[in-house]
């Protein structure tokens, strides 16, 4: 990660980050493999679109991932950026269930 953590706060945020970033991809997945179960039991068009959104955000969910646990990849994350993906998950999530 690009910024160095000083003091306990600084790895208090670290820790939210890595929380964070694990959850949006446990989300990502989960949400992909039931929009996938859904596809193949409506066989919408829309749910195929849905589904193509949720392996963007679990694809996004790995490369974050990667960044922070194995510096694999180098990415500077924010923690506010993070939790807006998740809103977003939550939100499509939300969608999908309500229509």
């Amino acid at each position: 990660m690009g910024q160095a953590c000083h003091g306990p706060r600084g790895q208090d945020m670290e820790n939210l980050l890595e929380v964070l970033v694990a959850f949006v991809l446990i989300l990502a997945m989960f949400l992909l493999v039931f929009s996938f179960i859904s596809y193949r039991h409506t066989g919408s068009r829309k749910m195929l679109f849905v589904m193509g959104v949720f392996v963007l955000f679990t694809l996004k969910g790995l490369l974050m991932s990667l960044s922070l646990f194995t510096g694999i990849v180098e990415l500077d994350l924010d923690p506010a950026l993070v939790v807006v993906d998740l809103f977003i998950l939550i939100t499509l999530y939300l969608m999908i269930i309500v229509k």
